[in-house]
């Protein structure tokens, strides 16, 4: 609401400069004009509303129009043209020129802070994704541990339960440590399990260690460049059994003997009693990711039960086929990006209509009243060759147009005519797109031609 004040008094600013501009003619206008051209190309840098502008400028050619028809009522309308393009050339375009310059500024400093918004949140999400990798995996392991240790034939029946409540507290903490990253993150996107320089060996390694029954088993050489997708898949499939199935033996088996390479994970049944809360959505939500991961990198994922256990399986080719999508968030920056400069062509466009409709409007206005002018008062010079001396009025009438010039409004040198006669002009026209300067002069005494002219800004011919 602070701003609308300043830009009713901007409108004001340019209805004033739009009345004032008629009035500069002679040595004041070497002054007046000037300024009001500077004042509409600072109003055009400081206005936000369009529709503020051409209600100014429409309220400017109204009372402009009011003023030249006190003036001269019987040719108001070809002076209010004539001030009507003096309005658009000494305002209207240095207002668009303002305009454009500060929607181009405009346009550079959006784009800017845009690009600095997705710095900050891919930066938000990397330390989201170091805290995940951090305490998310540590979790996963205690979780891990403590499904062994409640496994463990040996064990007291106390030490079983506390193993139990161990895991199910590691497990919702793993849930409230995803609902942090991803609030952290900003981006919708489910937090990321790959660790930074973590192969699948040491994934594996630290799994047994936690005491989960896992074994890998591999078949060729891993390309290096699918070492990060394997570790996704393993891992997201490992945390998948900690949490759902405790316990339970694993095998992992990477076969890189063919293309596409395969990546699989099978857990057998649990034995153990399962965490005693809900199924967290967060597990389909792991999968959905990891299903988008392997797509990006040119495969396919499959998951699902098998026997009384489930398996996770991915088809990964061994070099990333031509067209592979750009990474999420390099995608959406550019979306962002395309779409604000979209945005600022609109305005751009919408900017630039207004001086182009309006010289189209003139440009129309000027032909119609070029037709019109020719059709009432102009004289073709073949029909002026016909009229002699000494003809009277009434045989010559079919002649002559409907209207003659006053003679306030002859724009050449008039000669004095012969005594005592009265004297009509009229243009020299032979057709509508005539734009000669040249003007017809009959004079009559007691409706009888008494005189014949041709009248140039050279004198009479």
């Amino acid at each position: 609401m602070s701003g609308q004040p300043s830009e009713r008094l901007l409108g004001v600013a340019l209805v004033v400069a739009a009345v004032l501009l008629p009035l500069g003619t002679g040595n004041a206008g070497l002054l007046v004009v000037p300024v009001l051209i500077a004042l509409a190309f600072f109003v055009g840098r400081r206005m936000h509303s369009l529709r503020m502008a051409l209600i100014a400028f429409g309220i400017g050619a109204l009372i402009n129009l009011f003023a030249t028809w006190l003036r001269s009522p019987d040719a108001f309308l070809s002076e209010w043209l004539v001030s009507v393009i003096a309005q658009f050339a000494g305002l209207i375009l240095p207002w668009w020129i303002g305009r454009y310059l500060r929607l181009r500024e405009e346009q550079r400093l959006r784009l800017r802070e845009i690009v600095s918004d997705q710095a900050r949140l891919r930066e938000r999400a990397r330390i989201a994704q170091e805290v995940h990798d951090t305490i998310g995996h540590d979790l996963a392991m205690i979780a891990l541990g403590s499904g062994a240790l409640e496994l463990a034939p040996d064990a007291p029946p106390r030490v079983r339960e506390a193993a139990a409540e161990v895991r199910s507290r590691a497990v919702a903490a793993t849930d409230r440590l995803h609902t942090v990253v991803e609030l952290l993150r900003e981006d919708g996107t489910g937090a990321s399990y790959v660790p930074g320089h973590e192969s699948v060996d040491d994934l594996v390694a630290r799994a047994e260690r936690a005491g989960a029954p896992v074994r890998l088993r591999r078949v060729g050489e891993l390309p290096p460049s699918l070492e990060r997708v394997a570790h996704r898949v393993v891992q997201e499939a490992l945390t998948n059994a900690a949490r759902h199935a405790p316990g339970a033996a694993v095998r992992v088996t990477i076969d890189a003997t063919e293309d596409p390479v395969s990546v699989s994970v099978v857990n057998e049944p649990s034995t153990a009693h399962p965490v005693g809360e809900p199924p967290s959505s967060r597990a389909g939500q792991g999968l959905i990711g990891l299903s988008e991961r392997v797509r990006l990198a040119g495969g396919h994922l499959d998951a699902g039960p098998r026997a009384a256990g489930f398996e996770v399986i991915a088809h990964v080719p061994r070099s990333t086929p031509q067209g592979t999508p750009a990474p999420e968030d390099d995608r959406a920056t550019d979306r962002i990006v395309a779409h604000a400069r979209r945005q600022e062509r609109r305005r751009q466009w919408q900017t630039a209509m207004i001086p182009l409709a309006l010289a189209c409007l003139l440009a129309a206005a000027l032909l119609v009243l070029q037709v019109l002018t020719v059709r009432t008062t102009g004289l073709a010079p073949a029909a002026f060759n016909q009229i002699e001396t000494g003809d009277e009025r009434t045989e010559i009438a079919d002649l002559l147009p409907p209207r003659s010039i006053p003679l306030e409004g002859v724009p050449v040198p008039i000669p004095p005519a012969p005594e005592p006669s009265e004297c009509e002009f009229y243009l020299a026209r032979s057709h509508a797109l005539d734009l000669g300067s040249d003007i017809f002069r009959i004079c009559f005494d007691e409706g009888v031609v008494v005189a014949t002219d041709r009248l140039t800004p050279d004198g009479p011919r």
